[in-house]
């Protein structure tokens, strides 16, 4: 069997090379919707808090984030 060095190569360097090249946020942002408060904290390494207090009931949901462009995709931990 015959393995290809060159083409291993660049398998391995380009794996070793990948990473997260999303944007990061950083602060607390607020907004209210029916009845219902919602505070977010992002940290800037990719990790979010939720609280929300009224209507929608007193929760608070931890997770990852990540985002596209302008849009901010939430990955709550189950």
């Amino acid at each position: 069997m015959r393995i290809n060095l060159p083409a291993l190569l660049m398998l391995v360097l380009s794996l070793t090379t990948c990473v997260d090249q999303s944007p990061k946020l950083s602060g607390t942002f607020h907004g209210f919707w029916y009845e219902t408060s919602f505070d977010f904290t992002f940290y800037a390494n990719g990790e979010f808090i939720m609280e929300t207090g009224g209507h929608f009931g007193q929760t608070i949901t931890h997770g990852e984030y990540t985002m596209l462009d302008t849009t901010v995709f939430l990955l709550p931990d189950s």
